[in-house]
């Protein structure tokens, strides 16, 4: 169950954190990892690690859906099952990376995969191929603006 991560660069300190809380969130499905200034990826490094509250992540799970409608919905119907995003079919694990963009603004880079990995709570999944059961995306929460959506392809 998940409602904040700290800025701590270790994740399992979050969800000691976590599980000390009334939680409503489910900490084997979602991940909150602090991003690392010095990696320069997936921001700018002069970005700045921040954290998440309960509001702020119904707020991002709300918003990655809508997303994934919309990203669905430009999908011809012959892409849909190898490239389209299907939370009902699929059941994906979530990292989430939450930042303060240049202008103070919150940002989180989502990451999905539907396979279980080693460490994944600790450190990000990155996969090539595997179609739509690997995609990433990123969600302002303050513009309410998702970008950079990317569905893996097959090799």
């Amino acid at each position: 169950m998940t409602t904040f991560v700290s800025c701590s660069p270790k994740a399992e300190n979050t969800e000691d954190e976590l599980s000390r809380q009334n939680n409503t969130f489910d900490t084997s499905k979602i991940a909150l990892i602090s991003f690392k200034q010095t990696s320069n990826w997936p921001f700018p490094n002069e970005y700045i690690p921040t954290t998440l509250n309960a509001l702020e992540i119904i707020q991002l799970d709300s918003l990655i859906n809508s997303c994934a409608l919309s990203y669905n919905s430009r999908l011809s119907e012959d892409n849909r099952d190898a490239y389209g995003i299907n939370f009902s079919k699929r059941h994906y694990k979530r990292q989430y990376v939450p930042v303060l963009n240049s202008k103070g603004e919150k940002e989180v880079w989502a990451n999905f995969f539907c396979k279980e990995w080693e460490n994944w709570k600790q450190e990000i999944v990155f996969i090539k191929d595997g179609g739509n059961c690997f995609f990433e995306l990123k969600i302002n929460l303050t513009t309410k603006a998702c970008s950079a959506v990317h569905v893996n392809g097959y090799a």
